[in-house]
């Protein structure tokens, strides 16, 4: 009884750890700006007809520097050739961009409006209160959408 029992923990055990996504790095890079990175996920949506191939190929990230009474949001994807830094994209490829903060302390939302700025999304953050805020960020990229959620601390 003892054996079938540690034979099917080590089956179930080997399937847990089995699976995953083998295309990203073991390790994220470090964060090119010096703040907090966050992949962004890709937002499926079921009935449709077309395919996901080029949201596949697409590993974006959001990067999120608080500092000041200004946030900074970075839009990211790994380096195609050798998946160990990152490159800046520009915010003209986002389209429907829409960045909300939320304060989990106070339960506060604040929907904001986002600068761009060439290769980032400026956010003054001189009447928005609170230590730690969480960046919920939507986005569009090639017809494709794209969420992500950052937790920032002002210092």
């Amino acid at each position: 009884m003892k054996k079938i029992i540690l034979v099917i923990a080590l089956v179930l055990s080997t399937n847990a750890f089995a699976h995953g996504d083998h295309s990203e790095p073991g390790a994220i890079p470090p964060a090119p700006h010096g703040g907090t990175v966050s992949e962004a996920k890709h937002h499926e949506h079921h009935g449709h007809n077309h395919s996901h191939k080029k949201s596949e190929e697409k590993e974006i990230f959001f990067e999120a520097i608080y500092k000041g009474k200004t946030l900074k949001v970075y839009p990211l994807i790994l380096d195609p050739k050798t998946y160990k830094t990152f490159l800046s994209q520009p915010v003209a490829g986002f389209k429907k961009t829409k960045i909300v903060l939320k304060d989990p302390r106070k339960k506060k939302e604040y929907t904001v409006e986002a600068t761009p700025k060439g290769n980032y999304w400026e956010v003054p953050m001189a009447k928005i209160r609170g230590r730690r805020l969480i960046v919920h960020l939507s986005s569009q990229v090639d017809g494709e959408n794209y969420k992500a959620k950052i937790q920032i601390e002002r210092k």
